[in-house]
């Protein structure tokens, strides 16, 4: 099992290790990054486990499991106890070769509608000249 301590990020504050950071406030909290949000959790964690970590939480985020968790009526907003028990069971029940197998088929999935979209707008763009060629 992977071990991380998760901390609320405070500005100016530097991380001796690895670390990741996650959105706590808004409809998007639970997004994962690399970079400070202004309103955020920080997660450390040792060096071989943050890449697997990092994905976990991507795949939470994505899948939508922080939504439950939401509380607030104006500023919907997380709590960091709630977080780490959800990450942590999940640590727990997933197979790190089915999380990269899964993280690997989203992102083809994603660069397939983004093609998509760009065949998408080629064409109405074709369908606009064509329109104006009269």
């Amino acid at each position: 099992m992977q071990t991380f301590e998760i901390k609320t990020h405070r500005p100016g504050v530097t991380y001796n290790k690895p670390h990741f950071y996650i959105l706590n406030k808004g409809l998007n909290s639970g997004k994962p990054s690399l970079t400070p949000f202004t309103n955020s959790f920080v997660i450390l964690t040792n060096d071989l486990d943050q890449d697997n970590l990092f994905s976990l939480c991507w795949v939470l985020f994505q899948s939508g499991k922080y939504r439950s968790l939401l509380r607030g009526s104006v500023i919907e907003f997380v709590v960091i106890t709630e977080v780490k028990k959800l990450i942590t069971s999940k640590q727990q029940n997933t197979d790190l070769n089915k999380l990269a197998e899964v993280t690997q088929k989203w992102k083809k999935a994603k660069e397939l509608e983004t093609n998509l979209n760009n065949q998408i707008k080629l064409l109405k763009q074709y369908q606009n000249a064509v329109l104006r060629s009269i």
